[in-house]
């Protein structure tokens, strides 16, 4: 899996990362060298968090989850687990956004 990090302080970034990695072990392993996820961070932001997928709507593979920055680290993390609950439904065809 690739990571990439925006706008996420130094100090969070490590446990951004071993926290989505733990994620990836435990729920889409089989995926993981497929994977890439980018963490974008915003403390302008209006909700908590986002998922967005970029390359098809048909199990795709790119990501990026905005997190709020403003929020404490817990809620930070709280919303990184539950946005990558979004990426392995994606990823797994659990979850498609239907286009019309």
């Amino acid at each position: 899996m690739i990571m990439t990090f925006t706008n996420i302080f130094r100090e969070n970034e490590k446990l951004f990362r071993e926290a989505t990695q733990f994620f990836i072990d435990k729920y889409l392993h089989r995926l993981d060298d497929k994977i890439y996820i980018e963490i974008f961070g915003d403390e302008d932001f209006d909700i908590l968090g986002e998922c967005e997928w970029f390359d098809t709507n048909d199990k795709p593979r790119w990501f990026c989850i905005t997190l709020n920055t403003s929020e404490s680290i817990e809620n930070q993390l709280v919303t990184l687990f539950h946005e990558l609950f979004h990426v392995k439904q994606y990823a797994k065809g659990e979850l498609m956004d239907y286009i019309t």
